[in-house]
């Protein structure tokens, strides 16, 4: 597992809690100041990591697509 800083970009943003899964950086200078600040809160850092772990296995897999493509398929066209 790893403690992710993304890019500020609105489809992981959508999947993600900004500060519990995963941090967003704005700029090379947010970037940077975030890399320090993680880099020295260990516990935070791993907490964090084992979150956006814990919310990929829970709500973001392969499993979790095909379901929401089946589900989606059902309701448009009516398919079972």
């Amino acid at each position: 597992q790893a403690c992710v800083i993304c890019y500020n970009q609105k489809d992981p943003m959508m999947l993600f809690k900004e500060g519990e899964d995963i941090a967003f950086f704005r700029d090379i200078k947010d970037l940077k100041e975030k890399i320090t600040y993680y880099l020295s809160h260990d516990q935070e850092r791993e907490s964090m990591a084992q979150k956006a772990r814990e919310t990929c296995l829970n709500q973001h897999t392969y499993n979790h697509r095909v379901r929401k493509l089946f589900k989606l398929i059902e309701e448009k066209f009516g398919v079972k």
